[in-house]
């Protein structure tokens, strides 16, 4: 009962904090057996593996603790180097644990959760690539303690091949030169050439031109046999470089018009890395968007002078 002489405003405030601490002695009950467990081997995948099992006891009791999805996300993350997938859920339960409201039983305190947002920020960042679709994460996070069975985020490296993908299938003539002169301009460079492109037919498949690129110069300008070829990349600033050399098996019928884009098939048979040139043998069929006018006639001969005649 309340002694006479408290008021209610007192009796009320001394009933709450009574209150509080049986219900944070209770919460501290339900999260010992994870936290004991947890206790003898933080590291250990396996016993942070027998520590989310006691954990998850402790969420269906407080779905709402901060506490308990900061715990769950440390253990998750601990597992990760034997279970890859853990990772995602240690990103699910991070977010979780700084999107709950903080003041409550199990909750975290306010400086804290602001640690552990920013630690979120950092290893999401290094996992996803950059910090799109954090935001989103946490609002998914918030509305349930169970993380859904269809959760993702995808790593730096699935973005990377998707991109790649994609980048092959809307440019693939410039995706597969690429690959070849990223072969090229490595170490083994010389070694790829001879033992995989030297002297091999590089043809697209069903008559297709493998290669595309901004002819340069032509060698000689009229019925040129040699032409000197630049494959930019996309936004590419300045003239381009020339750094495949198309030699003819005869000489073009006329003048060809530099500047314009052209598709190719050929044959690889010398490169030098310094400067960088891939010389191909080749023929003007397998050749598209070659523009040729006639040769410009020759100047004319100017007229030898009358010989001066004797005296």
């Amino acid at each position: 009962k309340k002694p006479a002489a408290m008021s209610a405003d007192q009796w009320a405030a001394g009933l709450k904090q009574i209150e509080d601490q049986a219900q944070g002695t209770q919460f501290q009950i339900a999260l010992y057996p994870g936290a004991s467990t947890l206790k003898a081997n933080p590291k250990d995948p396996v016993t942070c593996g027998s520590a989310e099992t006691g954990f998850r006891k402790t969420m269906d009791q407080y779905p709402d603790a901060g506490l308990v999805a900061a715990q769950m996300a440390a253990v998750s993350l601990c597992q990760q180097s034997a279970t890859p997938a853990k990772a995602q859920q240690a990103l699910y339960y991070y977010a979780r644990a700084v999107s709950l409201p903080t003041g409550g039983v199990g909750s975290l305190e306010p400086a804290n959760q602001k640690s552990l947002d920013d630690y979120l920020k950092r290893i999401y960042t290094v996992f996803h690539g950059s910090d799109e679709g954090l935001a989103q994460l946490k609002e998914v996070a918030a509305k349930s303690a169970k993380m859904p069975d269809d959760f993702k985020v995808k790593t730096a490296r699935e973005i990377a091949t998707e991109v790649e993908e994609e980048f092959k299938t809307k440019n693939p003539q410039l995706a597969t030169w690429m690959g070849v002169k990223g072969q090229l301009a490595d170490t083994n460079g010389q070694q790829y050439f001879d033992s995989q492109l030297k002297d091999s037919d590089m043809a697209g498949p069903n008559g297709a031109k493998l290669l595309r690129g901004t002819l340069m110069e032509a060698k000689p300008a009229c019925r040129a046999k040699e032409l000197l070829v630049a494959i930019p990349l996309p936004n590419a600033q300045g003239t381009p470089v020339a750094e495949i050399m198309l030699k003819l098996d005869t000489p073009l019928a006329g003048k060809v018009e530099t500047g314009g884009d052209i598709q190719f098939n050929g044959v690889p048979t010398a490169f030098t890395k310094d400067p960088f040139m891939l010389t191909m043998d080749t023929e003007k069929a397998k050749i598209d968007g070659l523009t040729i006018t006639p040769c410009p006639p020759p100047p004319a001969k100017k007229a030898a002078p009358p010989a001066a005649k004797k005296k």
